[in-house]
């Protein structure tokens, strides 16, 4: 009796056919269902991502993190200068609108006393003269006095001890003379000179020089004066649109340590994108499913720890389309650590409730 194989070989491809068709079926269900899980709103999940501080995305934000450090460092700096550039601005302009005053006040009360010895030394002035005059007509007298002196020496009827006296009084009155003249020039000059002061401290003229440096002296104090206002006025404003930098440079460098970037340069971060319609409605707490073959026999491996703002453009893992959401940080259980591994989680609830 022959054996006959050719049962065993139809039975064979019968069962390998099975076999591949109830495959097909399966992977068409599989991703069927996949596919509403993942296109409808109400089926929430993520794409884990392990961030670690190896990789070459997280290396190139440190040096981003230290460019804003310096930065904000040179900011705080400069706003220290500036601020004790301001005070002591402040300072001098205090004390160069004291010595202004000060000078101010002294021009003000030289100038009246100069005006008030003026007319005082003017009235003298006029006396003098008044004085001299009357000298001058009386020394003409003295003139004639002592012609009539010589004129009685001849005669004999004095001698020369008493012509020589009255000579020495006739000179005597001579030289008092002179020397009131010269007193009543010397007064009218300091009269001028008393005058001239008193303008030129009030500003009305510049014929004194000796009051001219007083005037100088206030005129450097006011040049000083308003080239310090415009150094303050400078320095506050740099202090003040330093401030806002340094307010906006430590924001943004706080935003950016708030990355998960940033973090994972020290430890790894068990990150995941989510979708815009999945991160509808998600907190923290939320629980964190990992199922086998992606969509069945699920069980919680973790929970939802921390949102992140920024925005992620990536791939999704199965139908390798482009997709935005953002990033969040899950908690894996210790156990379920290989969860971050898995294509993706599902947050809120199982898929298919299994």
């Amino acid at each position: 009796m022959k054996f006959n194989i050719k049962p065993f070989i139809l039975t064979g491809y019968r069962s390998i056919s099975f076999v591949f068709l109830f495959g097909i079926f399966f992977g068409i269900i599989w991703y069927t269902l996949a596919f509403c899980l993942m296109s409808t709103s109400s089926s929430r999940w993520a794409a884990p991502i392990v961030l670690s501080p190896t990789q070459t995305i997280v290396l190139e934000f440190q040096p981003q993190v230290a460019t804003l450090e310096t930065t904000l460092d040179t900011q705080r700096i400069a706003l220290t200068t500036n601020k004790s550039t301001v005070i002591a601005l402040k300072e001098t302009l205090g004390h160069v609108n004291e010595n202004i005053n000060r000078i101010r006040s002294s021009m003000k009360a030289e100038a009246q006393r100069n005006t008030m010895d003026g007319l005082v030394l003017s009235k003298i002035q006029t006396d003098k003269i008044r004085d001299v005059n009357n000298t001058i007509k009386l020394s003409n007298d003295i003139r004639r006095i002592d012609a009539d002196t010589d004129r009685e020496l001849t005669t004999g009827l004095i001698t020369k001890d008493e012509a020589s006296q009255r000579h020495l009084y006739t000179q005597n009155a001579i030289n008092g003379t002179t020397d009131l003249r010269s007193s009543a020039v010397i007064l009218g000059r300091q009269v001028s000179q008393l005058r001239n002061d008193a303008e030129t401290l009030n500003h009305s003229s510049s014929s004194s020089i000796v009051s001219m440096q007083a005037v100088k002296t206030l005129s450097d104090l006011e040049i000083q004066k308003y080239q310090a206002e415009i150094q303050l006025k400078t320095a506050s404003d740099n202090v003040i649109a330093l401030s806002r930098q340094v307010e906006e440079s430590t924001r943004v460098l706080n935003v950016a340590k708030q990355s998960p970037y940033y973090i994972a340069l020290k430890r790894p971060v068990n990150a995941a994108l989510v979708t815009y319609p999945s991160i509808k409605g998600l907190k923290i707490g939320d629980p964190v499913y990992d199922c086998t073959f992606m969509i069945v026999v699920c069980h919680k491996a973790g929970v939802v720890s921390r949102f992140y703002d920024a925005e992620i453009a990536s791939l999704n893992p199965i139908f390798r389309t482009t997709i935005k959401g953002r990033l969040i940080e899950i908690a894996f259980d210790d156990e379920h650590i290989n969860a971050a591994q898995s294509q993706i989680v599902f947050l809120g609830r199982k898929p298919l409730f299994l």
